[in-house]
């Protein structure tokens, strides 16, 4: 009896395929070892494939899938270390000779930053001391400052600029956001700032042709755009939405959009690409006739799909639309139904094997995920209700479309963003049909550029309805309760729960007493493994110093309460909280947060205050030392902090402290802590900057 799995070839080698990827992103230094697991099993399933008699023997019948299995997961391994640059003996950061200037081209075009323009560069060259150039690769990371010459930078526009850059620091507090790794899975691993200055333009407009005509062609349609709709927060919309263009979203639109569960609408996706694919559909049915005219009917649709996907940048949810579309289109021409898991499977394995980092993008999850989902699960909710009425059956299966999605990545979106949209239902109803009517709206408007009257009419449309969407978003936002906050959960929380909502979905199907069992023990392990949580939190006892570039942040953390000395414009920060300090003390269970004059162990000195915890004395020196204090006796300290930049010498504070640990936080000038750092390794003392180090813990 053949296994349900059969039916799908296509998703069976992209799983394996991710699971390629994954081993070499862990362990990434072993490729002569999958090189000769590649060269052993290819070898075997060469010959599987050859000698038909070996397929008669049932009791080895295993034996070509294991070794398929092997090979494809020894091919994803080499195939994600030769997409690595970094391990090229050609990457700009590798050369031995001094690099005096660097040739570089822009990849994308610049981003907007407000006072700078940040792009990636492709290093094409170095030039050495003595003026010979050398051909080298890689990209660097440019934050170019905003003038007039900046303003002239282009997508192809080829650059002369100092080999000066730094390697992209890893996050300097505990639960950051990486933004080292991220950029590292695209081959980005440096970074530099440049002023006007110290560049120089070499060439202008060299890159692909394609693309140049591209991103012009993607200009002229933001002008359409930004010739009607005016005001920032609608701009940033109908540009995210239309062209996949991201630069003028707010963070107040993201934060509004998130809660109210509709972000989706923010980036082109499937929504966009299938309608897309629809239109052309029925635009070319008239070529839908014989063999040949079928043929030219699916490349033309094949084509100005993945146009449309250059044309909105490329993203990994538009990357997912354009294959699997584009793989269904293919697919009809050898068959009238072909089988949609297939084409899931077979557009994420085409995508990884051209770049097998688009599997680390958290968009590239959630996309498939949720098509995933809504192919599988919505037919099965639709069933649910039956309404005779057209509309209400309409809005129930859109609710449905909105169920089958969340259900297929919320253990996701709560792992990655700790929160979850408890009004998707309500939001969804409109945004959906919202977001389909600005599509076709905007459409129309680029179509009208030569009408120019009729064009002001769509125009004043497109804004009016882009407007209803934000107010309607906005409003939503408000509503209390609209999302559920600071969920954390660890990686084997998260696959957990999927297998409980695998489980759960197979019962759906068909009960069975042995799902039901399963089920019971997956709900009894998350039970278990929020049991042990909760009594670590209960118990734990942490004093964490954050790294915020020149902020003080000290937190005591006892129980599932924070006694902090916090800079008070880090604290009426919400964005700042969130990036460096919140996802931690969601992760710790934080309830309650207190000014650190609360704690029981704590007393104040002139100097400051010192307290103690875990058996350790504390003492933190956040005030200006006009004269040495006169004491009797040495105050021995385990830790000494030095906050707010107090002295500018160490040496009158050491006359009175004696510490084992000096720790300066992120709050002290600069210069200062270089010359307490001398200080401290004549004095053979311990020492630490927050803000080159990163956060400490005790």
């Amino acid at each position: 009896m053949l296994s349900p799995w059969s039916r799908f070839p296509a998703v069976r080698l992209a799983i394996i395929f991710i699971a390629g990827i994954a081993l070499h992103i862990l362990l990434p230094y072993h490729w002569q070892i999958a090189l000769s697991v590649w060269s052993i099993f290819g070898v075997a399933t060469f010959y599987f494939a050859l000698v038909k008699k070996f397929w008669l023997n049932r009791s080895v019948l295993f034996l070509p899938g294991l070794c398929t299995i092997f090979l494809v997961l020894a091919t994803a391994y080499l195939l994600t270390f030769a997409s690595t640059q970094i391990f090229y003996p050609s990457h700009f950061s590798k050369q031995t000779f001094k690099s005096k200037f660097l040739v570089a081209s822009v990849e994308k075009p610049p981003i907007d930053k407000g006072k700078s323009f940040r792009a990636i560069l492709s290093i094409n060259g170095t030039i050495d001391s003595l003026g010979k150039q050398h051909i080298t690769n890689g990209k660097l990371l440019t934050t170019f400052l905003k003038d007039s010459h900046s303003t002239k930078l282009k997508y192809g526009s080829v650059l002369l600029i100092p080999a000066s850059y730094s390697e992209i620091e890893p996050p300097k507090n505990p639960e950051q956001f990486n933004y080292k790794e991220f950029m590292s899975f695209q081959n980005v691993y440096h970074q530099t700032f440049l002023n006007g200055k110290d560049w120089q333009l070499l060439q202008g407009n060299v890159g692909n042709k394609f693309f140049i005509k591209i991103y012009q062609l993607r200009d002229v349609l933001f002008a359409q755009i930004s010739k009607y709709v005016s005001t920032k927060n609608e701009l940033g919309v109908a540009s995210a939405l239309m062209l996949g263009y991201n630069d003028f979203i707010t963070p107040e639109v993201t934060s509004a959009y998130a809660a109210s569960g509709a972000l989706h609408v923010l980036s082109v996706s499937g929504l966009h690409v299938g309608m897309v694919y629809i239109v052309l559909s029925r635009l070319f049915f008239f070529l839908n006739k014989t063999k040949r005219t079928r043929l030219l009917q699916t490349v033309l649709i094949v084509v100005l799909i993945w146009i449309y996907a250059c044309l909105t940048g490329l993203s990994p949810s538009v990357l997912r639309s354009a294959a699997m579309f584009s793989m269904m289109a293919i697919g009809k021409q050898f068959s009238t139904r072909p089988n949609i898991f297939n084409i899931i499977g077979a557009s994420a394995l085409l995508l990884m094997i051209f770049n097998p980092f688009i599997m680390t993008e958290v968009g590239f999850k959630l996309s498939y995920l949720a098509v995933i989902g809504i192919v599988y699960l919505q037919p099965i909710i639709v069933k649910w209700f039956s309404f005779k009425n057209r509309i209400v059956h309409a809005v129930w299966e859109v609710t449905a479309v909105s169920i089958a999605a969340q259900v297929a990545t919320f253990p996701l979106g709560l792992y990655y963003f700790h929160q979850f949209p408890n009004l998707f239902l309500v939001s969804n109803l409109i945004v959906i049909p919202a977001g389909w009517l600005l599509i076709h709206t905007g459409i129309l408007l680029f179509m009208l550029s030569p009408i120019q009257s009729l064009q002001w009419l769509v125009g004043k449309a497109f804004y009016w309805l882009t407007l209803g969407l934000n107010k309607f978003i906005f409003a939503m936002e408000e509503i209390p309760y609209s999302i559920l906050n600071g969920i954390s959960i660890s990686a084997i929380e998260m696959f957990l729960i999927y297998v409980a909502v695998l489980l759960c979905i197979s019962l759906m199907v068909a009960v069975m007493a042995e799902k039901i069992k399963a089920l019971a023990v997956v709900i009894l392990l998350l039970v278990v493994w929020n049991g042990f949580e909760f009594i670590q939190q209960q118990n734990q006892q942490k004093i964490i110093c954050y790294s915020v570039k020149g902020k003080q942040a000290l937190a005591l953390i006892e129980g599932n309460t924070a006694f902090i000395d916090f800079d008070s414009t880090l604290l009426n920060n919400k964005s700042a909280m969130l990036f460096n300090v919140q996802h931690h003390w969601w992760r710790l269970g934080v309830q309650n947060v207190k000014p650190i004059s609360k704690y029981h162990n704590f007393y104040q000195t002139d100097f400051g205050y010192a307290f103690n915890t875990k058996g350790k004395q504390f003492l933190v020196i956040n005030k200006k030392q006009k004269q040495t204090p006169k004491l009797k006796n040495y105050i021995t300290s385990d830790v000494l902090l030095l906050s707010n930049s107090p002295t500018k010498y160490l040496k009158p504070i050491l006359s009175f402290v004696e510490p084992k640990t000096l720790i300066a936080d992120a709050s002290n000038k600069n210069y200062l802590v270089k010359n307490w750092q001398k200080t401290a390794a004549q004095q053979k003392i311990d020492f630490k900057s927050v803000a080159n180090a990163g956060y400490q813990e005790w």
